[in-house]
């Protein structure tokens, strides 16, 4: 039975007078079974510098207990969804909130509501000061701007705390109608600070009315002050969960057959809940060969595999539409879209894995596919014929899988496309192709409805990205980028083949630059250098196509000749608005594992996994969203699953 702890109920398990109480410098109550406390008997605990209330029950803290002497709140594994009660308890220095139900967002906001917290979830390496300076800097000149502009004037002197009040949330009705900065995993840190800004503003208003406004630390903003990322010399990248491997499947074998260590797997991606979009599910689809599989990450087992004779497969991508059902009622649903060597687009039903839909796009090879952010049956193909053919694929019709397509647009690109991706605030495709170049074109959706020639001409880039090539460069074949992946709505990780390194680069900053080249009338056709957020240190190798993942939380993946996982978590970079002028060191390198394999008969058929005669490429990586599984794809017919470690699961810290 679930237990409220009273002041009578906390003398009664420790034993101690109200006096005694007073003095304890330590409290343990974990495991108590513990669904509420009373604020009086937290109250009382005046002099308390530890508290250990983990493995409860609790759905909140008393908001109104106040005990500045506390530094250390254990409050793990309950049921926690709101963490402003930290307020109350300004001198933590340490604080675990993992195994609650709580946003990405909680951790930054019980970091800035802590001002001395040094660790947080046992970790020490903590980015969360300079991420909050970041949102102060960028939502504060925005928010004056619109005070200036709608509410300035109706901000008398004396006007009451319940005036105030109604401003005040006026204010922020205002603000939230604005589509102001921000990255969407930290929506609910964002909205915090609004709101925490906005009494900023309503306050030095009353105070002052002057053009500045002072927030913690004495800093100063001005209206729409331009804000540089500050250079820093000495970043770290945050730690990332530790990932063992679990399972080895061999499943893209030429006529099913455990000794194919030939067929080469080229790409995976893990399947979108069809309800939350941003979410994923423990399956993923791979392809290679003439195979594309889905497999299940918990079970570590294939579930369907389609096969296409005489095909390769290449890429594949997921989208999700809305189906009638043949009840009547409408239904979110997963498709499949996957294509290769023939230049062939295939449509796949994934859950009845029939293919409804199949049509030549390209004289050469399918690269990758790229699915619009805002219409999900607009496809972009990029193939090694210098072209991206975009496509309305439309919705197929229950319970014949009928559907009319329509090609769009035919974008020529400046050279074979290697990887396709969209920047979702802006609506731009940028295309990785040869000699260090990246072409981009801008498909908004008001673009699709009204600008569409059914791909009669070749419409040319609206201009062309450059990546600054290391020394020793010299051959077209050295410049490939061979990886294009976003990390966040605005910043870009690519890679050139044999470089060594990855570049993180804003997509905002290089299209400014662009708009100010076509401003001084210097014509559209210079391709604009990116200027480097971040170079992070890879692997010194000559292979080719080994492609980069990314995923929301800001954990950026590549693999290597060695069978090696580089994983780095770029949130100082993505979240955090810095910029480093040194290579940073990844965050951890996943070996591949030691390998031991039943004998059977005569001998193991995959006997190639252990002998590793030849180099073991991973060709591709996928993350699902929970951060708990990584799958890896190589050169021999291998996928390796990787799972968060279990004592990360316990402690939540399967996203960085």
């Amino acid at each position: 039975m679930a237990l409220t702890v009273t002041l009578d109920v906390l003398l009664k398990k420790t034993d101690l007078t109200i006096a005694k109480l007073r003095a304890i410098n330590t409290l343990s109550l974990k495991n108590e079974n513990i669904a509420e406390i009373a604020p009086e008997a937290l109250q009382e605990l005046s002099s308390l510098r530890e508290l250990d209330l983990s493995g409860n029950q609790l759905a909140a803290f008393p908001a109104e207990v106040h005990l500045d002497n506390l530094r250390t709140l254990n409050i793990g594994d309950n049921n926690i969804t709101d963490v402003t009660f930290l307020r109350n308890l300004p001198n933590i220095v340490e604080l675990v909130l993992a195994g609650n139900p709580l946003e990405f967002s909680d951790r930054y906001i019980a970091a800035s509501l802590l001002p001395k917290l040094r660790t947080l979830d046992n970790s020490e390496n903590l980015q969360f000061d300079e991420i909050g300076r970041r949102y102060d800097s960028m939502l504060l000149p925005e928010l004056q701007a619109i005070w200036e502009r709608e509410f300035s004037a109706s901000c008398k002197a004396g006007m009451t705390a319940m005036q105030l009040a109604a401003l005040t949330a006026a204010f922020v009705d205002a603000i939230d109608a604005e589509k102001l900065y921000g990255h969407r995993l930290l929506g609910k840190f964002k909205k915090y600070k609004i709101e925490t800004l906005a009494k900023t503003v309503v306050a030095n208003a009353q105070n002052d009315r002057g053009a500045k406004v002072r927030v913690a630390g004495g800093q100063q903003f001005r209206r729409r002050a331009a804000k540089r990322r500050k250079i820093y010399e000495n970043i770290t990248l945050p730690a990332v969960p530790l990932y063992e491997a679990q399972r080895l499947l061999r499943c893209h074998s030429k006529s099913d057959s455990a000794t194919d260590h030939r067929s080469q797997v080229w790409r995976c991606a893990f399947e979108p809940n069809p309800d939350e979009p941003d979410v994923t599910f423990s399956t993923v689809a791979t392809c290679g060969g003439s195979t594309i599989c889905i497999v299940d990450c918990e079970s570590a087992t294939v579930m369907k595999r389609f096969v296409q004779p005489n095909e390769e497969f290449y890429s594949l991508a997921w989208t999700t539409v809305t189906l009638e059902m043949r009840s009547g009622r409408w239904c979110n649903t997963n498709l499949l879209i996957a294509g290769g060597k023939r230049g062939i687009v295939y449509l796949i039903e994934p859950d009845n894995l029939v293919c409804y839909g199949k049509w030549t796009t390209a004289k050469l090879a399918i690269s990758s596919f790229a699915v619009h952010p805002d219409s999900p049956t607009v496809v972009c193909c990029g193939s090694a014929d210098h072209v991206v053919t975009v496509w309305d694929i439309g919705v197929p019709r229950l319970p014949d899988y009928e559907h009319q397509r329509r090609k769009l647009y035919a974008l020529k690109a400046s050279d074979e496309v290697i990887h396709l991706a969209f920047v979702p605030d802006t609506g731009h495709l940028l295309a990785a192709c040869e000699r260090g170049i990246c072409s981009v074109w801008r498909i908004s959706a008001l673009d699709l409805k009204a600008d569409v020639d059914g791909g009669q001409t070749q419409r040319s880039s609206d201009f062309e990205i450059h990546l600054p090539l290391s020394e020793g460069v010299q051959t077209d074949d050295d410049c490939l980028v061979d990886g294009l992946a976003m990390l966040s709505d605005d910043i870009v990780a690519s890679k050139i083949c044999k470089q060594g390194f990855i570049y993180l680069w804003s997509f905002r900053d290089t299209l400014a630059r662009h708009r100010d080249w076509l401003t001084e009338g210097l014509g559209g056709s210079e391709a604009i250098e990116i200027t480097p957020l971040a170079k992070l240190e890879w692997s010194q190798n000559d292979e080719v196509y080994i492609s980069l993942t990314a995923s929301d939380c800001g954990l950026l993946a590549c693999g290597d000749d060695q069978g090696r996982l580089w994983l780095y978590n770029t949130t100082p970079i993505t979240l955090g608005g810095l910029r480093s002028s040194e290579m940073l060191s990844p965050s951890a390198i996943v070996a591949w594992p030691d390998v031991q394999l039943e004998k059977r008969g005569k001998g193991s058929l995959m006997q190639d996994v252990i002998e590793r005669k030849d180099e073991l490429v991973v060709n591709t990586i996928a993350m699902d969203t929970s951060g708990k599984f990584i799958v890896a794809g190589t050169n021999n017919n291998l996928l390796c699953i990787y799972r968060v470690a279990e004592d990360c699961l316990t402690r939540g810290n399967a996203t960085p």
